[in-house]
């Protein structure tokens, strides 16, 4: 009996509580007081402005109005030509007692502010947002609600190159801060009504305005409500920007693989689309998200698909080979020198430990101070300005590489090995990717410096279990090697020619898998034969 009492009381309480913050929620019918709500919420910011207009009715009775709104976030042309000059041009057809009675602002909505989609808001915790994000508040005097025009207008960079994924052949057009900007350029390819965008705002301070785009019928729907599952349960005070959504919905935060594929190229943001991918935009952030992610698109670069198939074989091959080079070559040369030198033949020993006379340091020290000063060389690379980058970061190389060698800290041939290495880490395509090289790098080289190939081999069958154990939003990050999906290898090792790529990936699990309709070995070969006119 007393819980039933106390739960009584509790949600009495509960229920009063409610009631008294929705009561303070909600718009008085007085201009002033209403004017005055706002200047308390925000805390009267410098940036704030209260404009008053005073039109006269057609029955001579001055109409109170107050627009409001930030004037950083807003375009002023906007403002004096499509809000001020109508009211005050029209105010013949105003009516002060309708527009008490409520029933006159749909014609200032409809027929007299030109603007698209005004709206009308009686909470204050909401028109507060609309203002936030640079729309205007036209407030009304003996009114409890006010009119939320969109307004908003900023400076903005222009559409340009993408700067991480230079290509020769294709388009050179990169995503920009501004979410509409880059929903277009997607649009611009996929002119379809069954592609969906649905809009989600996170961050308590920052209200970042999400986008998740997807096309129905192609993308799996079980990966579509996880998607949306997960970015519901962000609760965060800001959303800096793309990287930080990724890493607050990737299957592993502490796996050094990431799951979730980051770009700044519209044209791979579109076929990611339609082979069923879910893309997730940000607002003030040029890059844009897509899940699930497979392994294998570390490797891959958008020109393989503006390039003849032979070339893109070609070039997968050379990637795969500075993969295997950036990842453990400095891990084989400690481990040679250091515990198998058998491998070797014996003039090729002795001349490199010739080579390494009078120098200080053990191989696996050498190789660490040699990678800690490329990684510096490349650091500095991308600070410097773009005019002196390359130049000083090339001399400084061979300068301080040849000073090294001639001072006895680094020998000849752990130079050469480095070089390799850092040449064969700028031809992955992906720079995130480069990261997980990085570490990867240095874990092989712990474990080459403890058991040579014995460490190598445990650790690397560490990471094979690692990585077949990964998953993307539910999806294998190794397939289709693990588990095996034959036709998905056409465009793995290499990529067959678009005549012969008839279905969409299965290792994505979406629902449309048919690509063209047409059956390839029938136009595989065109034979045209010229007909002689009459």
């Amino acid at each position: 009996m007393w819980q039933q009492i106390k739960k009584w009381l509790e949600d009495k309480y509960i229920a009063t509580q409610n009631s008294k913050e929705n009561t303070a929620n909600v718009f008085f019918n007085s201009l002033n007081k209403n004017t005055k709500l706002i200047k308390e919420k925000l805390n009267n910011i410098d940036d704030i402005r209260f404009r008053e207009i005073k039109p006269t009715d057609k029955n001579n009775n001055q109409i109170q109005m107050t627009l409001v709104y930030i004037t950083d976030l807003v375009d002023k042309e906007v403002i004096n030509n499509h809000i001020l000059k109508p009211i005050l041009s029209h105010q013949q057809n105003l009516d002060l007692k309708m527009l008490t009675e409520k029933k006159d602002a749909e014609i200032l909505k409809n027929q007299i502010i030109d603007a698209k989609n005004i709206t009308k808001i009686d909470k204050i915790s909401k028109a507060i947002d609309e203002l936030l994000i640079g729309k205007s508040l036209l407030l009304i005097n003996q009114n409890s609600y006010v009119l939320s025009i969109p307004t908003q207008g900023w400076k903005e960079r222009n559409v340009s190159e993408p700067k991480t994924e230079r290509t020769i052949r294709g388009p050179d057009v990169s995503f920009m801060e501004n979410i509409k900007t880059n929903t277009g350029l997607i649009r611009r390819r996929i002119k379809s009504n069954k592609l969906k965008i649905e809009p989600f705002i996170k961050g308590s301070q920052t209200k970042t305005k999400i986008n998740i785009m997807y096309i129905k019928g192609y993308a799996n729907e079980k990966i579509v409500k996880e998607v949306k599952k997960r970015l519901e349960s962000i609760e965060v005070a800001a959303i800096q920007g793309a990287q930080h959504i990724l890493e607050l919905i990737e299957d592993n935060p502490l796996s050094p693989f990431e799951t979730v594929f980051i770009t700044q190229r519209p044209d791979v943001i579109t076929a990611g689309l339609l082979e069923g991918r879910i893309a997730i935009l940000t607002d003030g952030s040029p890059s844009v998200l897509t899940v699930p992610k497979l392994f294998m698109e570390n490797l891959i670069s958008p020109e393989d698909y503006y390039s003849r198939f032979y070339y893109t074989f070609i070039i997968r091959v050379i990637r795969f080979a500075a993969f295997i080079v950036s990842t453990i070559l400095p891990a084989l040369y400690i481990s040679i020198l250091g515990f198998h030198q058998q491998v070797l033949p014996m003039t090729l020993v002795n001349s490199v430990y010739t080579a390494r006379e009078g120098v200080p340091f053990p191989i696996a020290i050498e190789m660490t101070t040699f990678g800690i000063f490329f990684e510096g060389i490349k650091e500095a690379g991308v600070r410097i300005p773009s005019g002196l980058g390359s130049t000083i970061t090339i001399v400084g190389a061979l300068i301080l590489g040849q000073a090294a060698i001639n001072a006895g800290f680094l020998s000849p041939d752990g130079v050469i090995v480095g070089a390799l290495t850092g040449i064969a880490v700028f031809i992955i395509p992906t720079v995130e990717f480069n990261n997980t090289l990085l570490i990867l790098r240095l874990l092989f080289t712990v474990a080459a410096s403890i058991s040579g190939f014995y460490g190598i081999t445990i650790l690397l069958l560490l990471i094979i279990m690692h990585l077949t154990s990964l998953r993307s939003f539910g999806v294998p990050y190794m397939q289709p090697l693990a588990p095996l999906q034959l036709t998905d290898l056409r465009d793995f090792f290499m990529r067959v020619p678009y005549l012969l790529m008839n279905t969409q990936p299965k290792s994505l699990e979406n629902k449309n898998q048919i690509r063209q309709s047409n059956q390839p070995s029938k136009r595989f070969f065109f034979k045209y034969k010229l007909k002689e006119e009459d």
